[in-house]
This record gives structure tokens, C-alpha cells and sequence, in this order.
């Protein structure tokens, strides 16, 4: 499971990091499983950089060609459930139906979730995505076998958020 800001971190020059770099590192072999809405914040956050002069147009360009050369799955079956279990998960958890739209997905697939965002990390741990028993390497965490349309699927965990 790889939220929007572990990948727009590939895509703005001043907010790359060493755990992006790892993530990204890890396409080489293996597959991410994104929700419906993950491409439509990405593409959304691109444009607003080059809006506010964070990105040229060559850097956007650059960029949306990375993104669509990435082995990553859309899961769009969350928008036949959207109404039901996903406005009770985002009313119970405190959360925004975007977040909850990667939480829902990481449970269903019962991988770790990574993400930047502390409250949607703390629902993750409370629904039991943080599963002491997921090896995990200094950098991240990951579990095969999730994507039945690849051979290998991922999902990521910052360790910061491994605590407790």
C-alpha cells in the first residue's frame, strides 16, 4: 500500500528522502497497490506544483511518465462500498474518506500501510496493520504474494510508525 505523499516525494525535487528512494528502489521486482483515488491526488498535487512554481512543465512531464511507468495496481472496488463501510471506518477512525480510502484497502489486503500522516497511521495500528510478525528491513516493511495480477505485491511501513 503506497500513499501519495511516499511518491510525490519522487516527483518535488525538495522533498525527496532516503525512504522514498528505498520504495522506489523496490519497483524493480515487485508491484504497489494504490487505491482509486491515489492517482487522482497525485496528478492533483503535480499540478498545484507547477501552479505554485514548485515544478516546471518538464518536471511535470518527467514526472507523470515515471508514475505511469510504475508497476502499480489501481484497486477501484472500494467505489461499490464507498457509502457503506468506508464512511462508518472514516466516522469511527476521525478520518477524511480520502485517508480512509488507503486504510480500507491496506486492511482488505491486511498489509502495513505507508504514509507520512500520524492519524491515519494511528488507525492503521488500531485496526491491526501493524503487525509485529511482517519482517521488516531498516527501511521498510513488506509482504508478497497481495496482487493476484502480479507475480509479487508490496506494501510499506515507515518504521518511525512501527512503535508500541
Amino acid at each position: 500500500m503506497l500513499d501519495a505523499a511516499v511518491a510525490l516525494a519522487w516527483c518535488f525535487p525538495d522533498e525527496s528522502n532516503a525512504y522514498a528512494d528505498a520504495v522506489l528502489h523496490r519497483f524493480r521486482d515487485e508491484t504497489a497497490v494504490v487505491p482509486a483515488i491515489w492517482p487522482l491526488e497525485v496528478a492533483n498535487a503535480l499540478v498545484v506544483g507547477v501552479r505554485r512554481s514548485r515544478l516546471t512543465s518538464e518536471q511535470l512531464a518527467h514526472a507523470s511518465r515515471l508514475l505511469q511507468a510504475l508497476p502499480i495496481d489501481v484497486d477501484t472496488s472500494l467505489l461499490s462500498r464507498v457509502f457503506d463501510g468506508t464512511v462508518r471506518l472514516a466516522t469511527s477512525h476521525g478520518l477524511s474518506v480520502y485517508d480512509v480510502a488507503y486504510l480500507e484497502l491496506a486492511q482488505r489486503l491486511q498489509c502495513p500501510l505507508a504514509t507520512a500522516d500520524t492519524r491515519l497511521a494511528t488507525a492503521a495500528k488500531v485496526c491491526g496493520l501493524f503487525n509485529k510478525t511482517v519482517p521488516f528491513s531498516p527501511l521498510l516493511s513488506f509482504r508478497r504474494n497481495l496482487c493476484p495480477a502480479r507475480s509479487r505485491a508490496f506494501c510499506f511501513l515507515r518504521p518511525m510508525l512501527w512503535k508500541g
